[in-house]
């Protein structure tokens, strides 16, 4: 299988909210986490998205960079906070002191 299409399963994964199906992935290939559209958004944007902590504590924990920004400049933090996931922007500020 090829990185574009292994991506796209992450991706599918996460919008259905399979936490299972994510952890296998991540954990096969690790770099995937981190694997950018031609918009340099990258699959913890969609985790975010979909409001489920769980999901975006999970692909940090396999190495998804919650410092990244798209093309457009946006963060990760961007993300959750215009999408009104409070949670999730408290938590990814938290994060900060780590970082």
């Amino acid at each position: 299988m090829n990185r574009r299409d292994l991506r796209r399963q992450l991706i599918d994964a996460i919008e259905r909210g399979d936490l299972p199906r994510v952890a296998e992935i991540a954990t096969a290939e690790p770099s995937i986490v981190n694997a950018p559209n031609t918009h340099q958004n990258v699959p913890l944007g969609d985790a975010i998205a979909t409001g489920r902590l769980d999901l975006v504590e999970l692909l940090i924990a396999h190495g998804a960079d919650p410092r990244h920004s798209n093309h457009g400049g946006h963060s990760m933090l961007d993300g959750a906070a215009f999408s009104g996931r409070v949670e999730i922007a408290r938590w990814l500020i938290s994060l900060a002191r780590v970082y």
